[in-house]
């Protein structure tokens, strides 16, 4: 049983891992976190949910036999939404002063603090810097 957290797959070691697990019918995978659909863990979700008898987790990647169990139970731990979600949640929360992004890599969360402050012109936008402390309230 291989419990699989948020972004699995998409490293070079998880990617290995899969490679070897996918055609094996005595490995179950349960997928507790997200995956992008474009990523290998994705890629094996949608597979199973075709009811699909092989797979290429990713581009450039051989086509092999899926015999392994799946299991997807990420909707009860994972709270993932892409920028348009997030950007959607934080014009529902009219008025809100203050939008800390903490999550994602720089690129992405500096792309949402630009989007959200267009969005939202009357609210500050901060990305948080790791092993920097964050004065909350006053």
């Amino acid at each position: 049983m291989i419990v699989t957290p948020s972004g699995f797959g998409s490293s070079s070691l998880s990617e290995v891992l899969l490679d070897a697990a996918v055609s094996d019918d005595s490995v179950m995978f349960i997928k507790v976190g997200w995956a992008p659909d474009n990523e290998p863990m994705g890629r094996l979700a949608a597979a199973k949910s075709a009811g699909a008898s092989m797979i290429q987790l990713s581009p450039g990647r051989p086509i092999v036999p899926l015999r392994c169990g799946f299991a997807d139970i990420s909707e009860f731990f994972s709270g993932h939404a892409d920028q348009d979600g997030l950007a959607a949640y934080a014009r529902a929360l009219r008025g809100i002063g203050t939008v800390l992004i903490g999550h994602g890599d720089p690129e992405a969360a500096n792309a949402l603090q630009e989007r959200l402050g267009m969005e939202l012109p009357d609210s500050e936008i901060r990305v948080l810097q790791f092993g920097m402390p964050v004065q909350l309230g006053e």
